[in-house]
């Protein structure tokens, strides 16, 4: 999956995604994840029950479009 791709799954609008994919999404690694949720870098997770969490594939999409536009203008800037 490349960075510009959006997660969906097809007949649910806005579904959650377990951590599995988005670090296949994301290419972060679960340390890096999880230091970048705590720092606020990241959109928060959400409890999905004792053991559980997941992210919304909409908040997960906006981060990563937000790291290619941002890559984009640094490429322009250089």
């Amino acid at each position: 999956m490349s960075a510009t791709e959006q997660v969906a799954i097809p007949g649910i609008p806005d579904p959650i995604l377990r951590e599995k994919l988005v670090l296949r999404a994301t290419g972060l690694t679960s340390s890096t994840l999880d230091r970048l949720v705590r720092s606020g870098a990241f959109p928060p997770k959400l409890r999905l029950g004792p053991r559980s969490v997941g992210w919304l594939a909409s908040a997960v999409n906006a981060w990563i479009a937000a790291k290619v536009a941002e890559a984009q203008s640094a490429r322009l800037v250089a």
